[in-house]
């Protein structure tokens, strides 16, 4: 790992670490020379003048790519609307996996709820469901089927999100409690069998499950 150079004495050495790392994505230059990107980009820029060098990278890809990224600020609910990837985990024999929430889950504690999770920024909205399920449930989907849309506005200031619902078929086999500290217990159950009470917003969940064929 590179020693951390200062932003204020960038000497021959400096130069020769920001050759090493200069094709490398600028945060990660940035933090293993220990800078900031803006001071990591005018440093390159200078280094190797506006037109890359050797021409293999152009210093204006780093200001690009930390442009990019500067605006890759997750959406926060309550200023502006973001985007949650919503599942109904399935046997496809007719029951759904619900867990029933626990103290340390973020509301309604002692609620069943189906699963959910915020898309990061450059995901693929099948690989958020899966990145979710891994977690909540310790288990890789069997099948993955976008079934709907909820714009969903909740609380006191408002948090807007923007539900995308999806059912996910998943082998009971290899289900487990995957966050402990979200969920107390998991459970199979019917549409027309269900334990509660329900989160809020699982009603309507259900509603597109069910709906879907």
């Amino acid at each position: 790992m590179a020693e951390p150079v200062e932003p204020d004495r960038v000497d021959e050495r400096g130069r020769l670490l920001l050759a090493e790392h200069r094709l490398q994505r600028p945060a990660v230059a940035a933090d293993r020379l220990a800078l900031p990107r803006v001071v990591l980009v005018d440093l390159v820029d200078e280094a190797f003048g506006a037109h890359g060098g050797d021409g293999r990278a152009d210093p204006r890809q780093f200001r690009a790519e930390r442009e990019r990224e500067d605006r890759a600020v997750p959406a926060d609910p309550l200023t502006a609307p973001a985007v949650s990837c919503v599942f109904v985990c399935h046997d496809a024999e007719g029951r759904i996996l619900l867990a029933r929430r626990g103290p340390g889950a973020r509301d309604e504690p002692g609620t069943w709820d189906s699963g959910a999770g915020a898309l990061e920024h450059g995901e693929e909205l099948a690989a958020a469901v899966a990145r979710e399920v891994r977690e909540e449930y310790a288990t890789e989907p069997v099948a993955i089927e976008a079934i709907g849309v909820r714009n969903v506005l909740r609380g006191d200031p408002v948090a807007h999100w923007v539900a995308v619902v999806h059912a996910v078929r998943v082998d009971p086999a290899g289900v487990a409690l995957g966050e402990p500290d979200k969920f107390d217990e998991l459970g199979w159950f019917t549409l027309d069998d269900l334990p509660h009470p329900l989160h809020s917003q699982l009603p309507a969940t259900l509603a597109l499950f069910r709906d879907r064929r």
